[in-house]
């Protein structure tokens, strides 16, 4: 052992406090760091997603509303103008 640190010291791969140098020693938290950011990245775009179906779900929501609301007001005016014009007719002939 004490061998492998003096061959260590004479190539200047020591730091002063007699371990190995940082670029000798292999970092553990690179990969990880690597696969944390993946996977927030893979949730963000989880999140656009999401926001983007309800947007969408909103918005058809708010038209199916309006639709409904100017069927009635259409039902509402033909009742108002039959009622107007007496007609109980529906415009046939007899």
């Amino acid at each position: 052992m004490r061998d492998a640190l003096l061959r260590a010291a004479r190539a200047g791969r020591l730091c002063k406090a007699g371990s190995p140098s940082r670029s000798d020693r292999a970092s553990p938290i690179r990969p990880r760091l690597v696969v944390a950011g993946l996977f927030l990245a893979l949730l963000q775009g989880c999140a656009v997603v999401a926001v983007a179906d309800a947007t969408v779900t909103v918005a058809a929501t708010a038209v199916k509303a309006g639709a409904a609301v100017t069927g009635m007001a259409v039902d509402a005016v033909a009742a108002g103008v039959d009622a107007a014009t007496g007609g109980d007719d529906d415009g046939k002939e007899e």
